[in-house]
């Protein structure tokens, strides 16, 4: 099972506030399935955490570089966060600013 903290590089684990990876990345669904309300009241929690997170803004930039698939990074839910359209919209297409 993928561990969030055990995965992290050194510069990020060191500052982590996530030190429990069951909160950040849920039970082993093999050894223990969570049911739905039990899942978002643990992401709930996890992104509290994060909130606190003196390396969050190091944890977005992984999380954006490896797009993770589960997890809770930087306060975000992996398994519900578009990673590749976050930004869409941002950045105004060529042909708004009159280039195409």
């Amino acid at each position: 099972m993928f561990d969030a903290v055990a995965d992290l590089p050194a510069e990020l684990a060191d500052g982590a506030l996530c030190t429990c990876p069951e909160l950040h990345t849920g039970p082993d669904p093999e050894s223990a399935p969570e049911a739905p309300e039990e899942r978002t009241a643990r992401v709930q929690v996890a992104v509290e955490v994060c909130a606190e997170c003196p390396v969050r803004v190091l944890c977005l930039a992984r999380a954006l570089r490896v797009r993770p698939t589960v997890g809770v990074w930087a306060g975000l839910d992996a398994e519900t966060t578009d990673w590749d359209g976050m930004f869409t919209g941002l950045v105004p297409a060529a042909s708004e600013l009159g280039r195409a």
